[in-house]
């Protein structure tokens, strides 16, 4: 088909061609302008190794591979407020992941009762105590618990593996929210 000398599929092809730069663009601009200067502040986060920011249906996805830290709080508060600090209150979920094995995969299984227990009733130091047990009787090198107005904390070390949780205190709908996966 012809207008007037010029063919419509000449024109169809160049305004998606056009079209494809114009998005393209966008993604690469999005890419270096926003995403990868939010990285960077990530990785100056004490333990932070790797960093992957996606976005799914308007909201991030933010994930962590964080080696072996001390407190395991401490470095989710610090990434939680250099998300805020940036993001401001958009959705976002934060996922810090881990080097679990199905070891320490059973030993948290074993634990999340007492957990659960813990959040439920308030009773946080005997929860405390309950764990260190456990921890103690599955032969492990560290465990160590948090627990703050938002969250408990798990952290397990054997050998060259070490598993973080974060267990929401009460479910969360909206913001910033958090957990851990291996």
């Amino acid at each position: 088909m012809q207008i007037r000398g010029i063919r419509v599929e000449i024109i169809l092809i160049f305004f998606l061609a056009i079209l494809g730069l114009l998005f393209s663009g966008q993604q690469l601009f999005y890419r270096w302008q926003v995403l990868r200067p939010l990285e960077e502040s990530f990785r100056d986060v004490a333990g932070v190794e790797e960093v992957n920011i996606e976005r799914r249906q308007g909201q991030l996805y933010l994930e962590f591979q964080v080696a072996p830290v001390e407190n395991l709080r401490t470095t989710y508060l610090d990434l939680v407020g250099v998300g805020r600090e940036l993001l401001g209150d958009r959705k976002v979920t934060v996922y810090i992941k881990d080097t679990r094995d199905p070891f320490l995969s059973e030993v948290f299984y074993d634990m999340h009762f007492t957990i659960a227990e813990g959040i439920a009733t308030g009773r946080f130091a005997r929860m405390a105590g309950e764990l260190e047990a456990l921890v103690e009787r599955a032969g492990l090198e560290k465990g160590r618990f948090y627990v703050d107005e938002d969250n408990v904390y798990v952290q397990l070390t054997k050998d060259d593996a070490y598993l973080y949780e974060i267990i929401p205190r009460t479910p969360t709908l909206a913001g910033l929210n958090g957990g851990a996966r291996g």
